[in-house]
């Protein structure tokens, strides 16, 4: 196979030589070699799982196995880096309190464990097979399914049926899922996420359904069993799945994999155009508040013009002490880059003049007095900066609407032969 370092060097060069340079730092720091010692003995296939009869329903029971290559080297390796991790604690730790590692012995296995409050980080090795999990319970239980002491996975009949509709293929990885058994224990944590982000949705307002999640007694009418496996050949990789009805794995299981992210993930791509449409809303309600802002600076500006409107936004940001981002909806991007916010207003003003989010309707060489119907349209958004939902619009005494985009062009077109009407200077 591949070795890690090697897929570093292809794609990256130096992060591998940086890798490389730690590994032999921590060797002689650990007196062993990392490489040798503690990835060389470890093999090529992998088993993890979570079952009621070794460690309970949910993360925390989940064992992870792995079929050594060097039992007796890993061994020594784990165990002596458990007594320095020991040295080291209890040198940085306080006389009143001890955090180390410890062992013990059951029916001829033994179990390695870090002696800490919540998780015991833990591991065994026994027939040639590493045993990982978060209690030594787990470890010893999991030990005990795989030496025959208690019946294993390969003679439970519910897995046989699985597997023998899967086919008889080389697989590289098989997933078996006791949905009859684990549905009931993991109900109530998938209604409790879905219930979550339901409710945010309804305090956004969104239309929701009141149950997401079935109830138990219909969902339990309809599972089943459920499993997968996966294989590579020339043609490629292949997987096949039973399942008895679609999202019943994610659903039914309390694993950190499904029952908590399946259903946030399903649960975020229903949140996902709510937060949108909030961030729409809050850049429209942003945009408003910087035309609202030159229409108060056209107000000033045609007091202190004998009535007269200035002809390009650029005007009033030299007159009207009008920053640059006042000129910019939030929706429309088109950010001002530093040098410009650092540039004399002259060729602040070109830009606005060039860049705005808004289209101002008077126009240079007409005879433009502020005697304008209140309901005339003096400035108006970009067709595109809010998605085509509509634009804000900007009228002649000074207040701005959000009108829906056929409406608002309507009104543009209409205000738009008002200015072309008025006479030349």
């Amino acid at each position: 196979g591949v070795g890690l370092d090697e897929i570093l060097i292809a794609f990256n060069a130096e992060a591998a030589a940086s890798m490389e340079e730690g590994i032999n730092e921590l060797n002689q720091v650990i007196e062993l070699d990392i490489d040798k010692d503690l990835l060389e003995p470890l093999g090529d296939q992998w088993a993890m799982f979570a079952a009621p009869t070794i460690g309970g329903e949910g993360m925390l029971g989940l064992c992870v196995i792995n079929k050594l290559d060097d039992a007796a080297r890993i061994d020594q390796t784990l165990w002596s880096l458990s007594r320095q991790a020991n040295e080291a604690m209890k040198a940085a730790g306080d006389k009143k309190m001890t955090i180390e590692f410890k062992q013990f012995e059951r029916n001829g296995l033994r179990v390695r464990y870090l002696a800490a409050p919540l998780v015991s980080p833990s591991w065994a090795v026994q027939d040639g097979n590493l045993y990982l999990g978060l209690y030594p319970q787990v470890v010893a239980a999991a030990a005990a399914h795989v030496n025959g002491q208690l019946p294993g996975l390969a003679e439970n009949p519910k897995f046989q049926a699985v597997q023998k509709r899967l086919g008889n293929v080389d697989a590289t990885s098989i997933a078996f899922y006791d949905l009859p058994e684990t549905l009931p224990a993991s109900y109530t944590t998938a209604v409790m996420v879905s219930r979550v982000y339901l409710g945010i949705a309804d305090l956004f307002g969104a239309p929701t359904p009141p149950m997401a999640v079935p109830p138990l007694a219909m969902l339990m009418e309809h599972v089943s069993p459920a499993g997968s496996v996966t294989w590579t050949d020339d043609d490629g990789f292949h997987s096949r799945s039973i399942v008895p009805f679609p999202g019943s794995t994610e659903l039914a299981t309390a694993s950190l994999s499904s029952s908590i992210f399946g259903p946030q993930m399903m649960m975020l791509s229903v949140l996902m155009p709510l937060l949108n449409q909030a961030s729409d809303t809050a850049n429209r309600i942003k945009c408003a508040s910087n035309m609202r802002q030159i229409g108060q600076g056209s107000l000033l500006y045609a007091n202190e013009n004998r009535q007269r409107l200035p002809t390009n936004l650029g005007e009033m940001l030299l007159t009207q002490g009008l920053e640059v981002d006042v000129f910019i909806c939030p929706s429309h991007a088109n950010l001002p880059p530093a040098e410009i916010l650092r540039a004399p207003d002259e060729i602040k003003a070109r830009w606005v003049n060039e860049n705005a989010s808004f289209i101002w309707m008077p126009r240079a060489g007409k005879r433009l007095t502020f005697n304008l119907a209140p309901d005339t349209v003096v400035m108006h958004e970009r067709d595109d900066n809010h998605g085509g939902d509509g634009m804000n619009l900007l009228y002649a005494d000074g207040h701005v609407e959000f009108v829906p985009l056929a409406k608002a062009r309507a009104e543009v077109e209409r205000s738009r032969r008002v200015f072309e009407t008025m006479p030349n200077r």
